[in-house]
């Protein structure tokens, strides 16, 4: 009878489990798609698709894609300079979207040709995403950078021969601003150019899920992680190491939570965080007197020395788990 009942429970449990995530996974695609218009994005030769002008967020990631993927019609022959909100909403609706489907942010999008030379274009906005991402210690992939105009110049120095380098610190140049170009042959810089730049950076944040008092202790139930863009960086936001903290003023809903937003409290007894999540960490398994060394493999949690933390194989993308040893490396046991 015993065993019957404990059955009775387990079932019941495994039946709640699944109502609960078939109730999550509706509501993801019930959220809406939000789709903040840039002011201003530059279009190549190819045709223009919704997300090469807008920042596309939310909702299911099959709508998110076929939004993003969403041809507009645009070529950078059209003498067409802006693409208004209207119109933007008037192509969704055309392409078959409902618009329940989608929210739509800003009020139009001026459109930027820039001069002869997109491969030098292509190698500019390259080299000060490396540039950004070296400095501010993040992967190259949450850097976005669009080169706004430069001098028509820069298009003899096409030549595979000629490198370019950001000269300017990598934390000013966040957001729309004229940045300092080296250009580089044989390893000798020949001249320095200034090119107008539109830089933002995307981070996973925490943001408040509901009003947070100043006082209350971040956890998931007031929190959760989001991946957003911002054109300014000096604000230092942070990722999932704020679970566990203390506001330190009220914070609204969907307000994304800044480091100075957080006590300093007991400072001294928080284990220093060396691994943040999305860092290239190497690996070493060790079996026996086997040593096994695997460079490349991504954080998928931050944590401190000691800590077991999740980590994805870029290739296979099979999860493994490790044990920080240092800031690069992980140790795995069998």
């Amino acid at each position: 009878m015993l065993r019957h009942h404990l059955f009775y429970c387990l079932g019941l449990r495994l039946a709640l489990l699944g109502f609960l995530a078939c109730q999550v996974a509706t509501l993801a695609a019930q959220e809406k798609v939000r789709i903040a218009m840039r002011p201003d994005a530059m279009i190549g030769s190819t045709n223009v698709r919704l997300g090469d002008l807008a920042i596309v967020e939310g909702g299911s990631s099959e709508k998110r894609a076929a939004i993003s993927q969403l041809d507009l019609r645009i070529n950078a022959s059209q003498n067409k300079s802006v693409i208004s909100r209207g119109e933007m909403t008037t192509r969704l609706l055309m392409a078959g979207f409902d618009p329940n489907d989608f929210q739509l942010q800003g009020a139009s999008t001026q459109l930027l040709r820039g001069p002869a030379g997109n491969g030098i274009q292509a190698t500019l906005q390259n080299a000060i995403s490396r540039h950004v991402s070296g400095t501010l210690n993040m992967d190259v992939r949450d850097v976005q950078v669009t080169v706004l105009s430069f001098p028509e110049a820069l298009a003899k120095y096409g030549d595979d021969e000629y490198q370019f380098s950001a000269l300017d610190h990598a934390d000013r140049i966040v957001g729309r601003r004229t940045v300092m170009m080296g250009v580089f042959r044989h390893g000798r810089m020949e001249q320095q150019v200034q090119v107008l730049a539109q830089t933002s950076i995307s981070k996973e944040v925490l943001v408040a899920l509901r009003p947070i008092e100043r006082g209350e202790v971040l956890d998931r139930d007031n929190a959760f992680l989001e991946r957003r863009q911002f054109a300014n960086f000096s604000a230092k936001w942070i990722a999932e190491d704020g679970f566990g903290q203390t506001v330190s003023r009220r914070i609204r809903a969907q307000e994304a939570i800044r480091s100075v937003d957080l006590t300093r409290k007991n400072k001294t007894n928080r284990k220093e965080v060396i691994v943040r999540a999305r860092d290239i960490v190497t690996v070493v398994a060790n079996k026996g007197a086997l040593k096994i060394t695997m460079s490349g493999m991504e954080a998928m949690k931050s944590g401190g020395v000691g800590d077991v933390i999740p980590l994805r194989n870029p290739d296979s993308k099979k999860i493994v788990y490790g044990k920080i040893i240092n800031a690069s490396r992980i140790e795995l046991s069998f």
